[in-house]
């Protein structure tokens, strides 16, 4: 037998192809390792993700009789404390978003089209790199951020030996952890997205000297496994300095917790997160203190980057302590991205940011909402509570307030964009939260709120704003005084066009933006992201919903009960809204709206056909989608292991 593989380059033209015999013992198997040289290869980059495509065939007696095809990319990584990180040589900052696994109102399904489109999302938003916290990403979860240049920091669990919640991972790492890691990196291996391996997130055991030789067992391992990629470890100092280190206390502590049922962490966990999302101030302090360096350099040494949970405090204390050291913000607060991006981008060594989070997620529930009618805080909330409420991305796709302000920091866009405090919840007691700045939405219609105060907020990267109601001017002021990009007015509601205009410190006008209110009347927009699917059982149809006036103008007050239906060659796979207190789940074809919003997923059968979708409410006509399902072209297996896809890094270590 032969074995046959040839590369194309990413128009599709042949620059590489090699031969070999391969002979197979009656019982047994055999290995064909070949090498091919690309001259003038196209690189892949953030801004040039170019893929290749390698195919081998295995031959007998001049006939295929087995085929495998896999993309890959061809780049450099390198870096180092004084020239940061480079891609094939261009510096670059990680503008960086954690996300979850799940993908939002179809739960847990890992489908190529659910991760094509949160990749397209996030991309469209400004980020250029994910973290997969805190899980190894997915194979489609990767492919697409080769497709769209996203950059991955690929992640391997949450837990070592201590546990975090209740019989999770730490139960089985000692026996597994080798294994998971070497499936990790052969998931990425060819992925040229994938720049950077996290081994563990706040794993306390890192200031301790069992865990210190565990993080540098792992991190060589697996550099073992992939020389190519850098190696990081998100270490929460604080985490460090206030985690007890007696480790055959805590494993009898846990033990007795599996008996019981109990958080063997419960408290350890509250009091982080006390500190992180409140006292926020305190904390830039605390992780100052030296004891933090003491419990953190250990392990910090044996990583090739190191990763900073919620320590960007200690970004230019440690450029003076560890000169050599390069630091990546492994996770930071959302609603900190402005003031972290400020330090950033004038410091070398700190090679970018990680937001937690860039998309919202089920779990954590409640822990970066703002609630009206209480002044009661609590970490994460009770039944009802259902997501997190991060403020960047909800888990419908739609981007708040926060998304845009980032582009503006990130100097993606200049604004202004405008944003309104719901006007109905005017005056009401909130709970305020470290974790979202605030419920702003862009929108103009609050009806029955006239007279009330409203709170119109403008970001911009200018010198001054004016706000004009009806083209009469209410106000206008410098802009983003304290450097956050945010101008405030407060006004009575009336409604029309509110419209900001922002200027440069010339007087130019630099761009505007008008809000318009809606009208009485009420129809359903319904917007499908797409209309042909192909039949293969896994394709998606997302369909946002809207509530809207005769003109197309949202009406966020008017929310009500919808039903989706599905009749013909698709079923509903999901259901929903980026509400995050909520006692609706999104298996139902009912669902409340939230904001004026909802989104429906459909996914395709294995038949092509037509599909009709049906969304109905009170007091509406019924629309209808189409959706036409078309037969999968036949494709290749995938899965070639293409070896020396990139150039080896020279971290500093």
């Amino acid at each position: 037998m032969d074995v046959v593989t040839e590369i194309l380059d990413p128009q599709g033209i042949l620059v590489a192809t090699s031969r070999s015999s391969l002979t197979v013992p009656a019982a047994g198997s055999a290995t064909a390792r070949q090498h091919l040289e690309i001259s003038d290869a196209a690189l892949w980059s953030p801004g040039t993700p170019q893929l290749h495509r390698a195919t081998s065939r295995i031959l007998a007696a001049n006939s295929t009789i087995d085929t495998a095809s896999d993309d890959f990319g061809i780049r450099m990584v390198t870096v180092d404390a004084r020239r940061g990180l480079r891609i094939n040589g261009e510096p670059l900052k990680l503008r960086g978003a954690a996300i979850h696994h799940d993908n939002g109102v179809i739960g847990a399904h890992t489908l190529d089209a659910a991760d094509e489109r949160r990749i397209r999302i996030l991309k469209e938003s400004g980020f250029n790199a994910i973290r997969s916290a805190h899980n190894a990403a997915s194979r489609s979860l990767l492919s697409a951020c080769d497709r769209h240049g996203v950059l991955v920091m690929d992640e391997l669990t949450d837990a070592w030996f201590r546990p975090k919640v209740l019989n999770d991972y730490s139960q089985n790492f000692v026996e597994c952890w080798e294994d998971d890691l070497e499936a990790l990196v052969a998931n990425a291996f060819n992925h040229p997205s994938v720049i950077m391996y996290s081994i563990g997130n706040e794993i306390a055991e890192t200031a301790t000297p069992r865990g210190i030789e565990m993080n540098r067992r792992i991190a060589d391992r697996t550099r073992e496994l992939d020389p190519t990629r850098l190696v990081t470890n998100g270490i929460n100092g604080f985490l460090n300095l206030i985690s007890p280190q007696d480790e055959e206390k805590l494993a009898k502590k846990a033990d007795a917790a599996r008996e019981t049922g109990e958080n063997p962490n419960k408290n350890l966990i509250g009091v982080l997160n006390l500190i992180i999302g409140i006292l926020d101030r305190m904390l830039d302090k605390i992780v100052r203190l030296p004891a933090v360096d003491k419990r953190t350099r250990e392990a910090f040494a044996a990583l090739d980057v190191a990763g900073y949970n919620y320590m960007t405090g200690r970004y230019e204390l440690d450029a003076k302590l560890h000169p050599a050291r390069v630091i990546v913000g492994s996770e930071t607060r959302a609603a900190h991205t402005v003031k972290i991006w400020k330090q950033i981008e004038h410091l070398d060594h700190v090679i970018g940011d990680f937001a937690w989070t860039g998309w919202d997620y089920i779990g954590e529930a409640g822990l970066a909402t703002k609630q009206y009618g209480t002044t009661k805080r609590s970490i994460y909330h009770p039944y009802p509570a259902l997501l997190a409420g991060e403020p960047v991305i909800d888990i419908t796709g739609f981007r708040q307030t926060q998304s845009y302000l980032n582009e503006i920091a990130w100097h993606l866009a200049t604004g202004p964009h405008i944003a309104v405090e719901p006007v109905n919840h005017s005056g009401e007691k909130v709970v305020k939260t470290g974790w979202r700045a605030t419920n702003s939405i862009p929108s103009w219609s609050w009806e029955g709120c006239e007279g009330r105060e409203a709170t119109v907020e403008v970001y911009a990267d200018a010198a001054r704003i004016e706000l004009h109601l009806n083209g009469h001017t209410v106000g206008t002021a410098e802009s983003g005084r304290d450097g956050d990009y945010l101008t405030k007015f407060t006004l009575p509601y009336q409604p029309g066009d509110l419209t900001a205009v922002a200027y440069a410190a010339d007087g130019t006008e630099i761009g505007r933006r008008t809000l318009t209110s809606a009208g009485g009347s009420l129809r359903l927009d319904v917007q499908p992201e797409t209309t042909t699917l192909v039949a293969d059982g896994h394709d998606l149809a997302y369909i946002p919903i809207e509530l809207t006036d005769d003109e197309g103008i949202l009406r966020p007050l008017a929310d009500r009960t919808l039903t989706v239906s599905v009749e013909g060659a698709a079923s509903l796979l999901g259901f929903g809204t980026g509400e995050a207190i909520t006692t609706e789940g999104f298996a139902s074809p009912a669902h409340h709206t939230f904001n004026g919003r909802a989104l429906a997923v459909v996914r395709a059968g294995h038949e092509p056909g037509e599909a009709t979708v049906t969304v109905q409410g009170a007091g509406m006509e019924p629309q209808n989608v189409i959706l036409r399902l078309e037969s999968p072209a036949a494709t290749p297996s995938s899965g070639v292991p293409v070896e020396a896809i990139t150039a080896e890094p020279s971290p500093t270590r």
